[in-house]
């Protein structure tokens, strides 16, 4: 009896595969079947088949295409927001303890990509002087059909961000079917679409358009698109609008690949450069991030081009004495850089805050001990790129208050911005 029930139930279990195994075939030949149905629909839709253009028939087939990009959903300011009592924020990235060169990158919302801050006016109008007088140096663009359809993106997702996340001061209106934002704040209007703004005759090319952009929101910005003939494919820099450089020329920069761009960082092609290529590989249109990194301006001019010259050029110059200084002039610069992908063509897009803040502000903070330290940890090729060896100790004994300077006094240059 044992034997029967075992044949039994070997039998049902054969009997089980065997017809799943024929519905699994009865599945896949459904489908073969209607993905050849579908097949035959797409190529009468891309071309006549019955030969009567020409006497020909011509069959194309339609390429899947994925579904067009779209823009970050961005959430507007509170009702209550008010660009004259929104000051700057307070940005320290300065660290004590051990010196690490990383990419520092932290997560950053799509709603906080622009800011607003009382300063607006007044940083504008410093941009727009720099734009005007030296237009060679504070905006460029390289030539070509992707660099056009990168600014354009720009262009545009620049105005529908500030129409969204700041309706009080930027307001959309649609005359005789074309939409209009208005800048409140300095009493201009602009299409919102990058051909009509060039339809219209308000921008002549990409240049243009990357101008307005400019002299619209306080951050420089560059745009960036991936070079395939590169070996290994690389992106360089194509856009850029730099009225506050520091230290190098923007344009002994445009046209560089990102390696290039970063070939005076100490350390930057041991440490940084294939994480840096397959970051930017990956990274997704959609995705924000942000940094911070810092450095002593010895001087009130945020349009600061000049060149780095180098290490083994500046290694050997004399570091500042008290009484040589006026503290009331130097300030600590921070850049906050913001990293997005634009979803329609691709192009990888900075935007770069600058703040800077006077280091008598710096010296009443709590932070100033950590300040004095991270100079001393910075490694000797960091402190001549950053030109530490020559601010950095006299700065140190300013901010342990052991020196004043020469330029004591009560009014700071106002630079808390």
């Amino acid at each position: 009896m044992d034997s029967i029930k075992q044949y039994l139930y070997f039998a049902l279990v054969l009997a089980f595969v065997l017809y799943r195994a024929n519905q699994r075939a009865n599945k896949a030949r459904q489908e073969r079947e209607e993905t050849k149905h579908k097949q035959k629909e797409k190529e009468k839709a891309g071309g006549d088949s019955s030969g009567k253009s020409g006497g020909h028939a011509t069959q194309t087939r339609t390429p899947d295409r994925d579904p067009p990009a779209t823009w970050s959903v961005i959430e507007a300011v509170s009702d209550d927001f008010d660009i004259a009592t929104c000051a700057p924020r307070p940005y320290r990235p300065f660290k004590a303890g051990k010196y690490h060169l990383t990419m520092g990158l932290q997560k950053c919302d799509a709603s906080d990509w622009i800011l607003l801050e009382n300063t607006y006016k007044r940083r504008t109008a410093y941009r727009r002087k720099q734009l005007k007088e030296h237009p060679e140096i504070a905006c460029l663009v390289q030539e070509g059909p992707e660099v056009d359809a990168a600014v354009h993106e720009y262009y545009e997702y620049m105005w529908y961000y500030l129409s969204e996340r700041y309706p009080k001061y930027f307001t959309k209106e649609t005359v005789d079917g074309v939409e209009w934002c208005h800048n409140s704040l300095w009493d201009e209007k602009y299409p919102m679409s990058a051909q009509k703004c060039l339809d219209l005759g308000l921008a002549k090319g990409s240049r243009d358009l990357a101008m307005i952009c400019s002299s619209t929101h306080e951050e420089d910005f560059l745009l960036m698109t991936l070079d395939e003939t590169h070996d290994p494919p690389m992106y360089r820099m194509r856009a850029v609008s730099s009225c506050f450089p520091a230290g190098f020329n923007p344009a002994d920069k445009i046209g560089l690949t990102l390696r290039n761009i970063h070939g005076p960082v100490p350390g930057y092609k041991q440490r940084l450069d294939l994480s840096m290529n397959k970051f930017f590989a990956k990274f997704q249109a959609g995705n924000f991030v942000q940094r911070q990194n810092w450095g002593i301006q010895c001087d009130d001019a945020l349009f600061d081009y000049e060149n780095y010259a180098g290490f083994d050029a500046e290694k050997d110059n004399e570091p500042y004495e008290a009484h040589e200084v006026d503290f009331n002039e130097w300030a600590l610069r921070v850049e906050r850089q913001v990293l997005t992908r634009l979803p329609k063509t691709g192009a990888m897009c900075f935007v770069i805050r600058c703040y800077t803040t006077p280091v008598s502000v710096i010296r009443e903070e709590p932070r100033a001990p950590d300040l004095i330290d991270a100079i001393d940890q910075l490694p000797i090729e960091d402190k001549v790129y950053k030109g530490a060896h020559v601010w950095g100790p006299v700065l140190q004994q300013y901010l342990r208050r052991e020196v004043e300077g020469k330029g004591v006094g009560d009014n700071p240059i106002e630079r808390i911005c």
